[in-house]
C-alpha cells in the first residue's frame, strides 16, 4: 500500500460519506478513497486519499461499512474467473443499502452501432478499441486488454447473484465514451458470505 495503515485509518474515520473509487487510474476523486493496483502518475497524488491495492480483494484491504463504490471502466479488466469474487468482496465492503455505480463498455451498444453504420465516421478499429481495450498511451501499440464483455443482462445478473438490487441502468449512454457505455446503479439489499 502507498499510504501507511495509520494514515489509512485516519482517512476512514474522518470521511463522513465513505465512498471508494475503485480502479481509479488517473481519475482521482477528492471526496473518495481512491484504490488502484497501479500508482497514478499525477504529480498531485499527495492531494488525494489513495491506496495501492487489488480491487478483487477490496474487503481484505478496506473492510466494511462503506456508503458506496464507484467503478468507472474497470470491471471489464477483471478476469472472468474472478468476477463473482469481485462482487462478493464489494458486497462485504458496503453497508446495507450501500450504493454501487458501475460503467462498462456496452457490448450491445457497440454491436448496434456497427450494424447500423459499419464503415462511416466510427471506424472498425474504434469499435475494437471499445470492446477489447485501447492503447495505454499514444506511443504504444500495446493494449489495456479487457478480459470480460458486458451487456445489461449479464451485469445485472452478476450483481443480483451477489446481493445487489438494480436501481437503474442505461445502455448506450450519450455522455460515456462515444455513447457506448452501460451504466448500472445498484444497492446492497442482502449480505453475502460469512463475514457479516
Amino acid at each position: 500500500m502507498v499510504i501507511i495503515k495509520k494514515k489509512f485509518m485516519a482517512i476512514v474515520q474522518q470521511t463522513s460519506k465513505k465512498w471508494i473509487n475503485v480502479g481509479c487510474g488517473e481519475d482521482l476523486q477528492k471526496d473518495m478513497l481512491n484504490v488502484d493496483l497501479q500508482i497514478p502518475q499525477t504529480k498531485k497524488l499527495c492531494e488525494f486519499d489513495f491506496i495501492q491495492a487489488d480491487i478483487i480483494d477490496l474487503y481484505g484491504t478496506v473492510g466494511g461499512g462503506w456508503d458506496g463504490i464507484r467503478a468507472i471502466y474497470v470491471v471489464e479488466h477483471i478476469p472472468v474467473d474472478s468476477l463473482y469474487t469481485l462482487f462478493f468482496n464489494w458486497n462485504l465492503c458496503l453497508k446495507m443499502g450501500g450504493e454501487l455505480k458501475i460503467i462498462v463498455p456496452s457490448f450491445d451498444a457497440i454491436i448496434s452501432l456497427y450494424q447500423n453504420d459499419p464503415i462511416s465516421h466510427i471506424t472498425f478499429r474504434t469499435l475494437v478499441y471499445e470492446l477489447m481495450g485501447g492503447p495505454n498511451d499514444k506511443n504504444s501499440p500495446d493494449f489495456y486488454h479487457h478480459t470480460s464483455v458486458w451487456n445489461k443482462h449479464w451485469l445485472e445478473h452478476y450483481l443480483e447473484c451477489e446481493g445487489f438490487e438494480i436501481i437503474s441502468s442505461e445502455e448506450g449512454m450519450p455522455n460515456t465514451a462515444r455513447g457506448l457505455g452501460l451504466y448500472v446503479h445498484a444497492v446492497k439489499t442482502k449480505s453475502v458470505g460469512y463475514y457479516e
